[in-house]
């Protein structure tokens, strides 16, 4: 019965694209959804294996990937097209970025507290699957191409 709830919610997310509200919430994906909270969560707990916000979070970090792969979006900032897909903040752009796919995001300080490991969007050298006219800002070109290089892990 789980099964069928996540379906659903997964189902309402691609068609409605409710992860594109900043503020969505899981009791406004209970009231869209006809479902209560409760179950909701359990669904995503259980089945999805993970908890609300990292379930629309990994929608919205597909949404951005999928963006910046599209050539006539090369006009807009990376920080813009993360606002379009959900997210509220820059601080929480990257955060969550960095959770799912493992690599920094757009601005992450070149230095710091974190030394995770190396940036796609720091001039790493390599080519990536986008092509097209070159962008103004080079740090948005090289997010590009590593970003449209595939899905983010564990997606919904």
């Amino acid at each position: 019965h789980l099964q069928s709830t996540y379906d659903q919610i997964n189902q309402l997310m691609v068609d409605k694209q409710l992860y594109l509200d900043p503020t969505l919430s899981l009791h406004k994906l209970a009231s869209e959804s006809h479902i209560s909270a409760a179950k909701l969560s359990a669904a995503i707990n259980k089945i999805g294996s993970k908890n609300f916000y990292d379930f629309v979070n990994q929608y919205r970090v597909n949404e951005v990937k999928k963006r910046l792969s599209q050539e006539d979006l090369e006009r807009y900032s990376i920080l813009g097209i993360a606002e379009e897909s959900g997210f509220n903040s820059k601080a929480s752009f990257n955060r969550i970025f960095k959770k799912t796919t493992g690599i920094h995001g757009p601005f992450d300080p070149p230095s710091g507290r974190d030394q995770g490991g190396p940036s796609p969007f720091r001039g790493r050298a390599g080519g990536g699957l986008l092509r097209g006219p070159p962008l103004a800002r080079p740090r948005d070109r090289q997010a590009r191409r590593d970003l449209s290089a595939g899905p983010a892990r564990g997606g919904p």
